[in-house]
């Protein structure tokens, strides 16, 4: 039996019985979903973080800080 065939009976074995674990299917579809968006969001504030703070910089522009302050 060569992999996809492998493959194709798993599937239609696990797919024919996922009525039976709903539960469980439906916990760890969501709990992934969580885990992107969360991931997503994190990501896209670092993102806009690092283009506010580059965003303000200009070449011709310094800031003096006196030693020790």
């Amino acid at each position: 039996m060569n992999f996809l065939a492998q493959f194709l009976a798993l599937l239609r074995m696990n797919l024919a019985n996922e009525r039976s674990r709903l539960g469980s299917v439906l916990t760890i579809v969501i709990g992934v979903s969580c885990t992107v968006a969360v991931l997503v969001s994190m990501l896209a504030m670092g993102t806009g973080a690092r283009a506010q703070a580059e965003g303000d910089v200009h070449d011709d522009e310094a800031i003096v800080i006196a030693q020790g302050a």
